[in-house]
């Protein structure tokens, strides 16, 4: 997970010594590690990266100062897919194009989905968008295949089983992979209840889905 990554680089330069971080397995998320770094330099703290799997943080001390922090496109990749579903176009203007969230692919994602062709998307480094392209992609032209993205079974539910089981009750063709999901788009039937497992991304990804077919309910939207 780049969490514990980002958590041990932020702790680093308090350290004596400081730290080097290395990675280990197989290498996902990694935008997030970079973003962390662009943060950690805005105060002061000057992260080096040695390579594509370390990162070396000398001891030093954060400096306070005022900061703006930019819009978060892992949530507004739900506000786009809902004005897609919706035939509204939106923009994000506080999320920079030239930002090092990974999830801000989601402006090029949903572009390409209005070919006919065949769509093929790793979500390797943005595992998060998986609910709401999986969304864009039921409503899309062509079939999808999302591959790249097993770390997304272990979120707070597995994502990848909890959308085709879901979705299926809907009479969505959706076909499970070890590491995503293969859609094919086509009508559903909506009259349902989805469970999002306790999971705020897929009672999202559901709720965007309703904007299309309103007869659609989530189960504790709470969550």
């Amino acid at each position: 997970s780049s969490q514990f990554g980002s958590a041990l680089m932020m702790v680093a330069p308090l350290l004596s010594g400081g730290l080097t971080v290395r990675l280990e397995g197989e290498l996902v998320s990694a935008p997030y590690l970079t973003l962390t770094a662009r943060v950690m330099q805005a105060f002061g703290v000057e992260p080096e990266r040695l390579d594509a799997r370390r990162w070396r943080i000398p001891p030093g001390r954060y400096r306070g100062r005022s900061y703006t922090v930019e819009g978060d496109w892992s949530a507004a990749a739900f506000v786009l897919v809902a004005g897609r579903l919706a035939g509204v176009a939106f923009r994000c203007p506080n999320c920079p194009d030239d930002s090092a969230q990974a999830d801000r692919r989601i402006v090029d994602i949903l572009a390409g989905l209005d070919s006919d062709a065949e769509h093929h998307i790793s979500l390797r480094d943005a595992p998060d968008l998986l609910p709401a392209v999986t969304i864009a992609a039921l409503c899309a032209r062509g079939s999808t295949r999302i591959a790249d993205v097993r770390h997304a079974r272990v979120k707070e539910c597995d994502r990848i089983a909890v959308l085709a089981r879901e979705l299926r009750k809907l009479g969505a063709a959706i076909e499970e992979f070890d590491d995503g999901l293969g859609i094919v788009p086509g009508p559903l039937h909506a009259d349902t209840t989805l469970d999002p497992e306790d999971d705020h991304r897929m009672a999202m990804a559901f709720g965007v889905l309703s904007l299309r077919y309103p007869g659609l309910s989530v189960a504790n939207p709470a969550c």
